[in-house]
């Protein structure tokens, strides 16, 4: 479980990190924190008593107001539950706050518990893919229990989106440590009571003073064992860590797509190298594929490496040959074009101009007959 008694925030000091120990934190100030919930509050919207829109003025003011919604159904006809089907009046029906859709309280109740018991938190609208607010599960989960459940998943999705989480490596210790600036000297401290174990921020395992990262994790690696039965269908390729917060993921070997998301920390990583990536990871000469099982081999790689060295200045030079000839004979057509069209205008200009010199006499003698 989450320590909530005892999670440390590091301060950007390097070793001298030393942020003291938060005291039992507001739940509902963590997620509102978090990116998580923070861009669905940047949207929060209120209903006036005329029915107009009005939003709120700052972040602060959403978080501490209410959202209230005016009721509807007012001719008293019955409202139709999305989950059962049945009909029921608008009071037993619950309202979510963030997408106003409504469904009955014993369908929501056990669509929740389903939800929670499956860790899929925060949980989404049974309508819609709007997630729901904190107080709205806190509201109609009746059970102590399975809401705590639910405050412990969200708090760790919650910190596994935050970068510089850290958790003890120690067995039995999950003690969470968000060590800002803490790069440039790794070594961190737990400090909860009875562990005191130090690991690294970087390859977030036990401290190693005398060896590097990728030795210690080599040194680390179990000896090779003789291959142990296992069910046929299943290939323990297919099931790899996240990156970024290290849950188990599962992607069938067929050759689909090797982009991935981790649905817990919102991580994008590449299935092949198991590195976080960009847009432009696939187009680098890394050997990772969009689609594939396997990476390049070293052969193609360094084929595609010579390739790109050899036709970017070709690609360079066969633009050059288009485009400055397309320039040298276009620019000046532009060039006369728009010198014709001015010289098209000038004469017609000069007429309009002395006709009116020519009318204007015309006009003071009509208006003097006139007087």
């Amino acid at each position: 479980m989450v320590e909530r008694e005892g999670m440390r925030r590091g301060s950007g000091g390097g070793c001298g990190w030393g942020g003291g120990v938060l005291g039992r934190w507001s739940l509902r100030r963590l997620l509102l924190d978090s990116p998580l919930v923070g861009r669905r509050l940047a949207h929060t919207v209120l209903e006036q008593a005329d029915g107009r829109p009005a939003k709120l003025n700052n972040v602060e003011q959403q978080r501490q107001t209410t959202v209230e919604f005016i009721a509807e159904d007012e001719e008293g006809d019955g409202l139709e539950c999305p989950l059962c089907l049945s009909v029921f009046n608008s009071a037993a029906m619950e309202r979510l706050a963030w997408c106003s859709h409504r469904c009955c309280e014993p369908c929501l109740r056990q669509y929740l518990a389903i939800e929670i018991f499956e860790a899929r938190v925060p949980v989404n609208c049974p309508v819609c893919h709007e997630s729901m607010h904190p107080s709205d599960v806190r509201r109609i989960v009746d059970n102590p229990v399975l809401y705590e459940k639910y405050e412990e998943f969200s708090v760790r999705r919650a910190l596994a989106a935050d970068p510089d989480t850290r958790w003890c490596p120690a067995p039995d210790c999950s003690f969470a440590v968000v060590a800002t600036g803490c790069a440039s000297c790794p070594k961190l401290t737990c400090l909860a009571p009875g562990c005191g174990a130090s690991f690294c921020y970087h390859c977030k395992a036990a401290w190693h003073p005398t060896q590097t990262c990728d030795a210690a994790r080599r040194s680390r690696a179990p000896p090779p064992r003789a291959p142990q039965p296992s069910h046929p269908d299943i290939d323990h390729g297919d099931v790899k860590p996240c990156p970024r917060c290290s849950v188990l993921i599962v992607k069938v070997e067929d050759g689909s797509c090797n982009h991935m998301v981790c649905c817990v920390c919102g991580a994008e990583f590449c299935w092949l190298c198991m590195k976080e990536v960009s847009d432009l990871h696939y187009l680098s000469p890394s050997g990772c594929t969009f689609w594939g099982k396997k990476p390049w081999s070293r052969k193609k790689k360094l084929l595609w490496q010579l390739g790109t060295l050899a036709g970017a200045p070709l690609g360079i030079a066969v633009v050059a040959g288009v485009a400055l000839p397309a320039l040298l004979v276009g620019l000046p057509l532009w060039a006369g074009r728009r010198a014709h069209r001015r010289l098209r205008r000038a004469p017609l200009s000069a007429a309009c101009e002395t006709r009116a010199r020519c009318a204007s006499p015309g006009a003071v003698l009509a208006a003097g007959d006139g007087a």
